[in-house]
């Protein structure tokens, strides 16, 4: 660039003296050359102006940024280039002007924003430097310009973030504090100054005086966590705090601890958070808590839905139906049927209209009696108006109702069939057990359940199943000799106390001949209804002598009918005894592994047959028990679930399998997922998706670290609750597979309802397959239709060489099995995960 302003010439003092050596001027030519490619080269803004603030010179980079030419700015002052266009507002605020510097004689820095040719915003750290002759008279002004617009986003986004933390902590009501152990002093910040009530200062800020104001029933557990600081690294406690002013607070308190090289704690550091209010709420829900479960009423609430979220104690003793049982369903499991649709119809319409209804109204406990009580039911809405909940709370009124009607029902008859009772029966028993003592006479106790009777109920409604329970009575009596005694024992079970049978053969023709009366249909309503039953029988003196033991062994006798498929008779047998034995033993070892820890999670990997690597891991229980030993999942996963421990111990599957992960997160290892099963009763309990989301959430999971695996007859008889969990599941990006496809229903149609990530063919197709062809086209035609709807596919329980090379040619992407690599406990998963997966 040849200009006669080149600042160059500037920084030498005086001109080239023509009388110099050549070799001086050739050095000097260039140096001057190399500050040109200097000054071109950088990023960074320069210029010169002169005391009159004209352009003396300017680099690229300048002119760049304005989209203009050298040529239009040497020469001119800023408002001259005020031209409306860009970088108008940088030339009127004359940002390269310094009449400050020129007077003081000094440096001068400061930002401005640009607005560069192509309109963007940008921000620029300038410095502003006065260059003066020797006499002191000012000639010219260096400006350097450096672009911060990157940094001066960040930095604003640091006061912006620090301003949200500290508009946290005020609406949270927390505080930030540090302690110093070798120095003995603690730290605050205003908002735990403004919690505690008072300055550092006021508060003497050492340890030693934060522990003086701890309340003295507090001070023990405070000291517990001071002494694990080392070892946990982290802590969390709750106490009671004497502020300065003379109030308890309640305050909560969490931290961690930091270390030096050495190990040895520098710091501790964390924040306190004021919990008084919520304690106050506490003890209101306490309250409230302990009124709910003593209260002699019942009481139901319901969602907005109409579906019960919450009974008490009361609710279950005058229902029969417990908790568990009632939860996520209508009330209308307990309608006897004896109201007609307007009863119901008005109910709603007061209810909705003015909030609450109450009167008197006949409902039905589940052994199928119905009752009168007397009920008030209230309505909480939301802020839109809408309702939130329903709250029902009703007192029984049977024994009220008969004693004011004048009607007085003898203690031993059942009121729907007028057999008699239970309480009967067993008295009849006892009678026959005195008679019989010294002699040689049999007699028989036979239990009868109806098959499927709940089918029928919800099907023809309870009005017509209570008919059809009184049409089975009338049967058996008729079928019944004068001396035997037919009971009701609530619901669809019936007792029979077969007497004056000769012999043992003689009580198992009459118990038998009972079934007989389910031959021929009933007539419901104008309809011919076939209905089966079990029975099940005790015989004294064979089976017992006393009432206790032949009930329960005619009970245990009628379940194995029913085990058995129904529509028979089954005797106690000792090996029956033994069996249920077993059963209930195995079920009190179950309960106490269950808080004895007594179980641990295997892993077996899936394996990407073309990749040859390990995509997932499926979790699987193993118990230990430590006199049995190895007890298989095949002998207790089903007594579980028919128990209802599979719940709990689902939950402690799916928190020891997280915390598993976590650890193998925090490792490093990453980019696989681990499969956990989930059983019917797992899969329906209300809250399932908020609680597999906590679970995660408490490790730092999320819902693509695991993948569920459902069998389809979890959802295959839905009423559409599974459904919706289904898919609320998969909204909350979860990744769900079919477990053993193949076994249930496997329809297409069905199969393209449902909103999974992929299916696993179970094992016994893939057993089957080597020889068998027609096993082997069914294992093609599923992995074919699951690849062409975009499912993923397992095959599960590969087992040799052969198997593994068909499912290769079929295209199966993944499988699993012990040919492959049996269950392995996570020290031994490990190797595969270090090593990149690779099998």
């Amino acid at each position: 660039m040849v200009n006669r302003h080149c600042p160059c010439s500037f920084l030498r003092s005086g001109r080239c003296l023509g009388g110099e050596r050549k070799a001086e001027a050739c050095r000097l030519r260039k140096q001057d050359e190399n500050l040109r490619l200097l000054l071109e080269a950088t990023p960074d803004l320069i210029a010169f102006k002169d005391a009159e603030g004209r352009y003396l010179d300017v680099n690229d980079s300048f002119a760049a940024l304005f989209g203009r030419d050298k040529a239009q700015i040497v020469g001119k002052r800023d408002a001259e280039l005020d031209d409306g266009g860009p970088g108008s507002s940088f030339f009127r605020e004359e940002t390269f002007s310094a009449p400050g510097a020129w007077r003081e004689g000094r440096q001068i820095r400061e930002t401005c924003q640009i607005v560069d040719g192509q309109g963007r915003h940008r921000v620029f750290d300038v410095i502003k430097i006065p260059l003066f002759d020797g006499d002191g008279t000012p000639r010219r002004l260096l400006v350097m310009g450096r672009e911060v617009t990157e940094s001066a986003a960040v930095l604003g986004d640091l006061v912006e973030q620090r301003r949200r933390l500290r508009e946290v902590e005020r609406i949270a009501a927390m505080g930030y504090w540090a302690f110093f152990p070798d120095e003995d002093r603690l730290d605050w910040d205003d908002g735990a100054a403004a919690i505690l009530g008072g300055t550092p200062s006021d508060l003497a800020p050492s340890g030693a005086a934060i522990r003086a104001r701890i309340h003295p029933d507090d001070l023990q557990d405070y000291l517990e966590v001071l002494t694990k600081l080392r070892e946990a690294g982290h802590f969390r406690c709750s106490f009671r705090f004497l502020c300065p002013d003379g109030r308890w607070v309640h305050l909560c308190s969490q931290g961690v601890t930091l270390f030096d090289d050495d190990g040895r704690i520098v710091r501790v550091e964390g924040y306190i958070q004021d919990v008084t209010a919520d304690r106050a709420r506490e003890k209101e829900l306490l309250l409230a808590s302990t009124i709910f479960d003593h209260a002699v009423e019942g009481i139901c609430i319901t969602d907005g839905e109409n579906r019960i979220v919450s009974v008490n104690p009361a609710f279950s003793a005058i229902t029969g139906y417990s908790r568990d049982e009632v939860l996520g369903k209508d009330p209308r499991i307990l309608k006897s049927d004896r109201h007609p649709k307007s009863f119901y119809e008005e109910f709603w319409r007061v209810l909705l209209s003015e909030g609450r209804w109450q009167g008197e109204i006949w409902n039905r406990r589940k052994s199928g009696e119905t009752y009168p009580e007397w009920i008030s039911v209230s309505v909480v809405r939301h802020d839109d108006g809408t309702p939130q909940n329903f709250i029902a709370v009703f007192r029984d009124l049977s024994a009220l109702s008969f004693r004011d009607s004048g009607i007085m029902l003898p203690s031993y008859s059942d009121p729907l069939t007028q057999l008699p009772n239970k309480s009967l029966f067993v008295d009849r028993i006892s009678q026959e057990l005195a008679e019989a003592k010294g002699k040689e006479r049999h007699f028989g106790v036979v239990c009868l359940d109806l098959d499927r009777f709940k089918n029928l109920n919800d099907s023809f409604g309870h009005f017509l199943g209570d008919q059809f329970l009184q049409q089975v009575a009338q049967r058996l009596l008729e079928r019944s000799s004068p001396t035997d005694t037919v009971a009701r024992f609530g619901g669809d079970e019936f007792g029979i106390l077969v007497r004056e049978a000769g012999t043992a053969s003689d009580v198992a023709q009459r118990a038998d001949s009972f079934l007989h009366v389910f031959r021929r249909p009933f007539d419901l309503d104008g309809k011919s209804v076939f209905i089966s039953a079990s029975a099940g029988v005790s015989l004294y003196p064979e089976d017992g002598g006393d009432v206790d033991t032949l009930l329960r062994k005619a009970d245990l006798a009628m379940y194995r009918a029913k085990e058995l498929g129904g529509n028979q008779t089954s005797f106690f047998t000792e090996e029956l005894g033994a069996r249920t034995s077993r059963r209930m033993q195995l079920e009190t070892h179950l309960r106490q592994a269950l808080v004895r820890g007594e179980f641990e999670l295997f892993y077996q990997p899936l394996i990407h047959l073309v990749r040859r690597d390990l995509t997932s891991l499926e979790a699987l229980i193993r118990w230990h028990h430590p006199t049995r030993g190895f007890t298989p999942p095949a002998e207790f996963i089903d007594l579980a679930e028919e128990t209802g421990l599979i719940v709990p111990l689902g939950d402690w599957i799916m928190k020891a399998l997280c915390s598993q992960l976590r650890r193998w997160r925090d490792e490093g290892l990453s980019d696989f997922r681990i499969a956990i099963n989930l059983s019917p009763r797992q899969f329906n309990r209300p809250g399932l998706v908020d609680h597999l989301c906590r679970v995660l959430e408490e490790e730092r999971l999320g819902p693509d670290d695991i993948e569920l695996e459902i069998t389809e007859g979890t959802v295959i008889a839905d009423d559409g609750s599974a459904m919706e969990s289904l898919r609320e599941l998969r909204r909350r990006g979860f990744r769900i597979f079919i477990d053993d496809f193949g076994t249930g229903y496997s329809s297409l149609s069905y199969l393209l309802r449902l909103p999974v990530t992929g299916i696993k063919i179970d094992q016994s197709f893939i057993r089957g397959m080597a020889k068998d062809s027609a096993m082997r086209a069914i294992v093609k035609a599923i992995i074919d239709m699951g690849l062409t709807l975009g499912l993923e596919i397992v095959a599960e329980g590969v087992e040799d060489d052969e198997e593994l090379a068909l499912l290769r040619e079929m295209g199966c992407p993944v499988v699993q099995g012990y040919w492959l690599t049996p269950p392995l406990s996570p020290e031994k998963v490990r190797p595969y995960l270090d090593r990149g997966r690779r099998f």
